[in-house]
């Protein structure tokens, strides 16, 4: 009540007319906090949506029997006893003119492996039954390497790995 009487005195405002506006700054208010609100919901759905669709440039897709993935910043590895499809790997280069240690081996089947360094994907090698491939990448730039393994049919008994 004390406050009414306040404004009261300073806008010369009836009870009425400040109770009137005190309900149209609620009704304004309940607006703008829907609105916020549901601004807030559709950013936090297209975060969640992307999180869980995943946000790397190269998708891995593939049906394995006896598969086993490994990566990290500086290395990755995969062995497979039956491999068709695409896996990817992602390592860090800390430096200009890093060097990638690379092989690769199959019993059966044909793989090329590509990389990207840089925005480019390059063909690196191709591999088919009963090769092994074991060489050296130089001069690749500081950054992201992107290792992706491709097949075009069922591969076995297979190992590849690379390491910078």
């Amino acid at each position: 009540m004390y406050g009414y009487i306040i404004i009261y005195r300073v806008t010369g405002m009836t009870l009425y007319a400040i109770k009137k506006e005190i309900l149209k700054m609620k009704k304004s208010m309940n607006k703008s906090m829907k609105k916020s609100m549901k601004c807030l919901m559709v950013i936090l759905s297209v975060l969640i949506i992307s999180g869980l669709t995943g946000c790397g440039k190269y998708q891995s897709n593939y049906s394995a029997v006896m598969h086993v993935h490994t990566n990290d910043s500086e290395s990755g590895s995969m062995s497979f006893s039956e491999f068709e499809g695409t896996e990817s790997f992602k390592l860090k280069c800390t430096d200009s003119d890093q060097k990638l240690k690379y092989s690769g081996k199959l019993s059966k089947g044909n793989a090329t492996v590509y990389y990207d360094n840089g925005g480019n994907k390059t063909e690196l090698f191709k591999v088919s039954s009963g090769e092994e491939i074991d060489s050296t990448l130089e001069g690749l730039e500081k950054g992201d390497l992107y290792i992706i393994v491709e097949t075009d049919e069922k591969c076995e008994e297979g190992n590849f790995s690379f390491e910078l």
